[in-house]
């Protein structure tokens, strides 16, 4: 197996990991805290293909998912502050 398929392999099974504690964890701030998880590792990945491959779609992605990520976690906090 090459670097990139063990990467590949390696960061889907994070993210199956942190969805699947995600689903499991009944607090909000917790289900929120384990998606923006998942979105960094997602994000990292892509930011991985750009520098290898300069594919200008996988960078556009791990900026989205950069952000998405952010608005996670300010979602956990606000979460948090007002329970």
């Amino acid at each position: 197996m090459t670097k990139k398929s063990l990467l590949k392999a390696g960061m889907i099974l994070l993210f199956l990991v942190s969805v699947i504690c995600a689903i499991l964890f009944k607090n909000e701030s917790i289900k929120y805290a384990f998606s923006a998880v998942a979105l960094v590792i997602i994000g990292g990945y892509n930011t991985l293909d750009y520098k290898s491959y300069g594919n200008k779609s996988s960078l556009a992605f791990a900026i989205m998912c950069y952000c998405f990520s952010a608005s996670s976690i300010a979602f956990a906090i606000i979460s948090t502050i007002m329970a």
